[in-house]
């Protein structure tokens, strides 16, 4: 364990209420965006996220160190999420816009670098199409667009978090991605330029 986290999470060990502090604030803003990209739900993933560090907080003496905190800590949100979800039966029926920002804009939407209605329109109709493109797609591989491309979370946390060999979690992004362009069927000629 080195770095400011593992710094931190010793102090609150040694009793330091305010080093975990410190932990949530730096973490919470990931923490509460993974929850809501995985529940689609903005309150319930404020909830999701304090619940994930309550339970972090409990099992602090279980951190062994061997990933980073924020592995860890993911870990613990993404298992809260997925057992919420399960208890209100909420898995299969998850929203494409839990994908999303909440003001309804694609984190895969192509940067704004025009101020023409035509190209506002045909970001709007690519927004539109990897929305449809991404809900068509199985669980497995939305999760794995969701924390790489969407989050950006490197594929060694990833792996820990979903409890995958690292080489699995590459060959999942990749095959995505390929499932991704064949789920935008002739959409993808939208992105042809």
């Amino acid at each position: 364990m080195a770095g400011k986290d593992a710094e931190l999470v010793r102090r609150t060990l040694g009793g330091d209420l305010s080093a975990f502090d410190e932990l949530v604030r730096r973490n919470e803003r990931r923490v509460v965006s993974l929850a809501y990209r995985l529940t689609g739900d903005r309150d319930l993933s404020h909830d999701l996220a304090q619940e994930a560090f309550v339970s972090a907080y409990r099992n602090l003496r279980k951190f062994r160190g061997a990933s980073a905190f924020s592995t860890w800590l993911y870990r613990i949100t993404y298992n809260v999420c997925i057992d919420e979800m399960h208890r209100r039966g909420r898995a299969a029926e998850r929203s494409i816009d839990s994908f999303y920002g909440g003001d309804g804009t694609a984190a895969l939407e192509i940067p704004d670098t025009g101020d023409t209605p035509e190209e506002a329109a045909t970001r709007s109709e690519r927004t539109e199409a990897v929305r449809q493109a991404v809900a068509r797609l199985p669980e497995h591989y939305r999760e794995v667009l969701v924390l790489y491309d969407i989050q950006g979370i490197p594929y060694e946390e990833i792996a820990g978090l979903l409890g995958c060999p690292l080489g699995t979690i590459k060959s999942r992004i990749n095959r995505a991605r390929m499932a991704l362009l064949d789920a935008l069927g002739p959409d993808v000629e939208l992105f042809a330029k």
